[in-house]
């Protein structure tokens, strides 16, 4: 068991507070790293209480596609027929920071997301915190797609992404700032020795939100008549009983002006969500810029609740 501690830099009721302290990291680094934000926007909710920023500079987990092992045709769902079956075991990339690269430290290949999961947690620090923060450093933190759903119910899809594509990540995270929107008390909590319980509050300035951008083109989709054949399909399916319900979105790609971080500034200020997040994996160009209002799931203490 290892000794975590909680250090307080006082109270601020600066709602944009650890946007401006990410801002601030990212300038005196010189570049963009691996970065993670959880960040709580408008009226202060039991789903609002607190905004999060994570280190990552221990362990990564990529979790990634697999090569497919079979080419045979799958049935599909909207025909009613379901095709049973597990996929190829799931690929997971084990890193750990070196210096300024992430260096793989080893390879493994998992049957179910439950035994992925069970393998990543072998690289938690498990930590007491003799404090009222009811937090707990050493754990993971990170992204988990829809894809990885295929690794938790034996259901056999089609389409499915590329091989070698990253379907999630997950950082271990010795140390945490936290804000607490009631209080307004700001402090880091990190497992005893990490370097962020030496910090101190920068003073910041605030930022300014950028302009929205201008598109000079319209983003690619499919045609309106494609998209409306498909609805008409979708429709038949539900109709005939194969299915109770599909979620189903249009596609649309182009090229995005500007940087993806710009759109989380923008996002922040007119649509603040209690769960509003940005994330962005450096050396693999990925990002997410994110505003939901939905707790999906919540456990804690063996109770388990959801807030669509």
């Amino acid at each position: 068991m290892n000794n975590s501690r909680w250090k307080s830099f006082g109270v601020s009721y600066n709602e944009e507070l650890l946007i401006e302290l990410l801002m601030h990291f990212r300038e005196e680094g010189g570049s963009f790293e691996d970065e993670l934000l959880l960040h709580s926007g408008g009226p202060v909710t039991d789903l609002s209480k607190r905004s999060l920023l994570p280190s990552l500079d221990s362990i990564r987990v990529l979790m990634v596609e697999p090569e497919s092992e079979s080419s045979e045709e799958i049935p599909s769902a909207l025909s009613g027929e379901v095709s049973l079956g597990h996929p190829a075991p799931l690929n997971l990339i084990i890193q750990e920071r070196v210096g300024q690269k992430w260096n793989t430290r080893e390879e493994v290949y998992c049957a179910s997301l439950t035994e992925a999961l069970d393998c990543i947690s072998e690289f938690e620090i498990t930590s007491e915190c003799l404090t009222d923060v009811k937090f707990y450093p050493g754990g993971f933190t990170g992204i988990l797609g829809y894809d990885l759903s295929r690794w938790s119910e034996p259901i056999r899809l089609s389409n499915t992404p590329v091989p070698g594509s990253v379907l999630g990540v997950l950082w271990r995270a010795d140390a945490w700032f936290i804000h607490d929107r009631n209080s307004g008390e700001i402090g880091v909590l990190g497992i005893e020795g990490h370097p962020w319980l030496d910090l101190e509050l920068p003073e910041m300035e605030g930022f300014n939100i950028p302009a929205i951008p201008k598109l000079d083109s319209v983003p690619h989709s499919e045609s309106d008549s494609d998209h409306a054949r498909k609805v008409s399909r979708v429709r038949e399916s539900i109709t005939g009983g194969n299915l109770y319900q599909v979620n189903y979105g249009r596609k649309w790609e182009g090229e995005m002006p500007g940087h993806p971080w710009d759109s989380f500034l923008l996002l922040s200020r007119s649509n603040p969500a209690p769960f509003s997040s940005w994330m962005m994996v450096s050396d693999l160009g990925w990002s997410v810029a994110s505003s939901s209002p939905e707790r999906l799931v919540e456990l804690e203490q063996g109770i388990v609740r959801t807030r669509p």
